[in-house]
């Protein structure tokens, strides 16, 4: 029998396919984490094996369970002692590879953050997003999948890998924070400004749940119930909460009126302390509100959709866009727009990602109280594509589900579509916004039919345009009316 496995084993590695046909999707390696904990490990590779992982020291081994064809997983827990390799066993092959090291660690630094960075459910894209952390904040580690690190308090991950922690940062112990004190502000345009003195700018999570809007000071601890809020300033807002948590530990503050109209989390480079922006109510009518005009798409490297005709999404929501900035203008409405030819905003050698903040970052910059992202749709299956018909409505933020809904039917209604909905969707430019936002699919331009009998008309963008208007007065009306 070991001659057999002795000649399995040289013939793994006499054919390095057999190793490079496994692929190791979750975790990165090094997996850093407290001890005891499991850690989920999936795997690509050839279908049909019976593969296993085990650890240096240890005769137990973990069968990795295959969940869907070449797809496999299993739970490890982290050893409780010293720093082991894992490694990946094919029994059926003679493969023995190493996929990298466990290590038991409560302690794993702190991450002073320099740029914006995303926050996921789990240490792998796929997870999905939690509020950003923003430059300015300075948060504890508890946790380390390779490049992602795991944040102490609420549990959640960031990416890393673009700025990996020195020796120093991997050393340090952070102490939790103390908020000392709120101030109640006014900004010159209206909004409230929550300014929040403390030791530290803490990782910070927003919760919206039913009518109240939560913000999770994670990491924190109240040493002080001194809000201060003079007469007169900020009206709109309702009460402002302090609920002290014990697990996890921190603090929530917690608004219960005033928070149909969107937030900004800043946080304050020099001083430690945190502001938390909130939007003033919308008008009751279009004049004098600023608008962001998004048209999806634009550049050499993104066209969006192509119909089967010819006619490019990126060239459609343009058009779209400059009627719907034009209405809007007549109408009294402040708008600008993210983009005002065929180009994208960035130079073509940006990331999408950067791309698509940049979009945000214009609105914000400008001060706009709404965004609008112009879109048409399509399927990934090209035969569905064909035949597919409908107004989609798309939100993310509580604050934006009214604006969606209020939007929907007047849109369908002008283009002559039976088939309308409002959806909760994460999209990048409708997640990271400060105001309410929407992404609009008007139609499928990949329905060959549509293509030619309406979106290619030269009566579209006007019919398309004055649905988003009938539904933007609908809305400031309805959202004037429940004040």
């Amino acid at each position: 029998m070991k001659p057999l496995k002795t000649l399995l084993l040289l013939l793994a590695l006499s054919f390095p396919t057999l190793a490079e046909s496994w692929e190791l999707l979750e975790p990165e390696m090094p997996v850093v984490g407290r001890s005891g904990e499991s850690v989920l490990f999936r795997l690509k590779g050839p279908q049909a094996h019976q593969p296993f992982l085990k650890l240096s020291g240890e005769t137990v081994t973990h069968r990795l369970v295959e969940v869907s064809p070449g797809n496999y997983q299993t739970a490890l827990s982290v050893p409780q002692d010293t720093k082991r390799s894992l490694f990946l066993v094919d029994a059926g092959t003679g493969l023995r590879r190493r996929l990298g090291t466990l290590q038991a660690s409560s302690h794993c630094g702190q991450l002073r953050v320099t740029s914006e960075m995303v926050t996921r459910q789990g240490p792998h894209p796929d997870y999905d997003r939690l509020t950003p952390l923003y430059p300015g904040q300075h948060v504890a580690l508890d946790g380390i999948r390779g490049g992602w690190y795991r944040l102490r308090a609420s549990q959640t991950w960031v990416d890393g890998r673009k700025s990996p922690l020195s020796e120093t940062d991997m050393a340090a112990f952070l102490p939790p924070n103390r908020l000392k004190r709120i101030r109640v502000e006014q900004a010159p345009n209206g909004d409230a400004l929550l300014k929040l003195e403390m030791t530290r700018s803490p990782e910070i999570q927003a919760i919206q749940t039913g009518q109240a809007l939560q913000f999770h000071l994670y990491d924190t601890l109240q040493t002080n119930f001194d809000i201060r809020r003079p007469s007169g300033v900020a009206t709109f807002l309702g009460p402002i909460l302090l609920r002290p948590c014990a697990q996890p530990q921190g603090v929530i503050v917690e608004i219960n009126e005033g928070i149909k109209y969107g937030y900004q989390i800043i946080p304050e480079l020099e001083t430690g302390e945190l502001t938390l922006r909130l939007r003033k109510p919308l008008p009751a009518s279009l004049e004098g509100l600023k608008i962001t005009v998004d048209a999806g798409h634009g550049g050499l490297e993104d066209r969006g959709t192509v119909g089967h005709l010819g006619l490019e999404e990126k060239v459609l929501n343009l058009r779209v866009a400059e009627a719907l900035a034009e209405k809007l203008r007549q109408l009294g409405a402040e708008v600008t727009m993210t983009r005002l030819t065929d180009k994208a905003v960035l130079p073509e050698s940006a990331g999408a990602g950067d791309e698509l903040q940049s979009r945000i970052d214009h609105s914000i910059k400008r001060g706009s109280q709404l965004f609008l992202s112009v879109h048409h749709n399509a399927r990934p299956s090209v035969e569905q594509g064909k035949i597919y018909h409908g107004t989609d409505i798309y939100w993310y933020q509580p604050h934006s589900q009214s604006l969606a809904r209020h939007l929907a039917d007047p849109i369908a209604d002008a283009i002559g579509e039976e088939s309308r909905s409002f959806r909760w969707r994460s999209f990048y430019v409708i997640r990271q916004t400060h105001s309410p936002a929407v992404l609009m699919e008007f139609q499928y331009l990949s329905n060959p039919v549509l293509e030619k009998s309406v979106l290619s008309q030269p009566d579209y963008p006007e019919k398309a345009s004055s649905g988003v208007v009938e539904g933007l007065r609908n809305y400031l009306e309805a959202q004037a009316s429940e004040r």
